[in-house]
């Protein structure tokens, strides 16, 4: 058990190894019974922003999906099954921490017109689409943040 105190003043965090990739973090011990874990295992632990077009039947792309993941190429999946566009990937890059790589999605939504596309169309991740002509600027916002293009 961990000395640090939750809000009421309790000790509820807990020191976790995990077995899988033997990193040692800190948790409550509410999410540890969740399965969610303070490693990087963990879904929030995202180091990679993408970029992805969004292609309509006829073959044309309607706008681009930004965004942050711990496995690019999962989170395309999951989106194209959620999606009446079909998502290609264009473009990974990796960022040298979780801070980076958050902050990086979040000047995209501040600086460029989002949520182009229909929530009924894609349901998971429609605020973070914009127009195919903001590609570079997606590109320059994750450059600055420290993105390296895989």
């Amino acid at each position: 058990r961990s000395e640090r105190l939750n809000s009421h003043g309790r000790f509820a965090y807990w020191h976790v190894s995990c077995p899988e990739c033997g990193e040692v973090g800190e948790s409550l011990g509410c999410n540890l019974q969740i399965g969610q874990r303070p490693c990087a295992c963990s879904p929030m632990r995202q180091q990679e922003c993408y970029i992805n077009w969004l292609i309509d039947d006829h073959n044309n792309a309607v706008g681009i999906k930004f965004g942050i993941a711990n496995n690019s190429k999962q989170r395309i999946k999951r989106q194209n099954t959620k999606s009446v566009y079909f998502v290609r990937q264009y473009q990974v890059y990796t960022f040298p921490s979780v801070a980076s790589c958050k902050q990086a999605e979040r000047d995209c939504k501040k600086e460029l017109e989002c949520g182009v596309v229909l929530k009924r169309d894609m349901p998971d991740g429609w605020t973070e689409t914009t127009w195919s002509y903001n590609i570079g600027k997606v590109k320059s916002i994750y450059e600055r943040n420290g993105g390296v293009l895989v």
